[in-house]
């Protein structure tokens, strides 16, 4: 049996230094004086609660079918039940605040749960030709829950944004569930009075959903 409870509070906040608006008249030259703001002080406070409770329950097995083939199987049964939020207590509400109007931040509030359940594991067989010498066959289910982005444009950007956009709508913060389906093929052996082995496998994965990890941002 497993189970595991995480919470987290991340917080962040953006304080604007006395070259910032220097910084950003440069990189908007192009445009018309004063088209962005970037005074110095506050831009913004930013608060990402987080809570996850994870249960599971599983089991492994070999049995013995001869003195020389054997069968594995195992199974699992995991249940994940996930809070996230997004909160931005403060920010700053000049109109042509940098970011505010470049249409990056602030992005929608949200306050989001997902939960996933999954039955996994693995089965197989395995021969041993003799004490040196075994093959094996093995089929597995993998599983990673899904989640809540907590990050400031989880839920969109300014367009997606109801507080200042009437009418928006805001995306999913979700992301679905991580499967993987696994096929392996493979042959040890010992020789030489045991002085050299050799190990040869072949597999092939087949995943749904990838989850990968990207920070999509200018700071």
């Amino acid at each position: 049996m497993y189970f595991a409870h995480e919470s987290l509070l991340a917080t962040r906040d953006l304080i604007w230094g006395q070259q910032a608006q220097t910084y950003w008249n440069v990189l908007f030259a192009r445009f018309p004086p004063g088209s962005v703001e970037a005074a110095p002080g506050r831009w913004s406070s930013e608060r990402y609660p987080g809570d996850d409770k994870s249960y599971a329950a599983f089991t492994h097995f070999t049995f013995h079918l001869t003195d020389k083939l054997s069968t594995l199987m195992g199974l699992r049964y995991s249940e994940e039940v996930k809070h996230g939020a997004f909160e931005n207590p403060f920010f700053d509400p000049a109109p042509r605040a940098v970011f505010t109007a470049i249409g990056v931040e602030p992005g929608p509030q949200y306050n989001a749960k997902h939960a996933d359940s999954s039955v996994s594991g693995t089965a197989g067989f395995q021969y041993a030709f003799d004490t040196d010498k075994m093959e094996y066959l093995t089929y597995s289910r993998g599983f990673k829950a899904g989640g809540i982005n907590l990050d400031t444009n989880a839920a969109g950007l300014v367009a997606n944004n109801p507080a200042l956009v009437p009418g928006a709508t805001e995306l999913d913060p979700t992301y679905k569930a991580e499967k993987i389906d696994g096929l392996e093929a493979g042959f040890k052996a010992d020789y030489l009075d045991n002085r050299a082995r050799t190990n040869v496998a072949v597999f092939y994965d087949k995943i749904t959903d990838l989850q990968v990890a990207r920070f999509l941002g200018c700071g």
